[in-house]
């Protein structure tokens, strides 16, 4: 699978986040997942397995988030 068709996936499942993705890249050459960076610093890991059964995890929370966390 190629980035770009990682890609394609993740914009079927989870289209409405997509405006707010400002680039994503592969990861260590894994063929199934993808990095994606989005405009408010949270970077999400999507994995979309030959089998169909996608992941998306938070790696970073975003500057937003993390603001209104210090601020409780």
């Amino acid at each position: 699978m190629t980035p770009e068709w990682i890609f394609g996936k993740f914009n079927e499942v989870f289209g409405y986040l997509i405006e707010k993705v400002t680039k994503y890249q592969t990861i260590k050459n894994d063929p199934r997942s993808i990095r994606l960076f989005m405009k408010d610093g949270t970077v999400y890991i999507f994995t979309y397995p030959a089998n169909g059964r996608y992941t998306l995890v938070v790696e970073k929370l975003g500057k937003v988030i993390q603001e209104e966390k210090e601020n409780d």
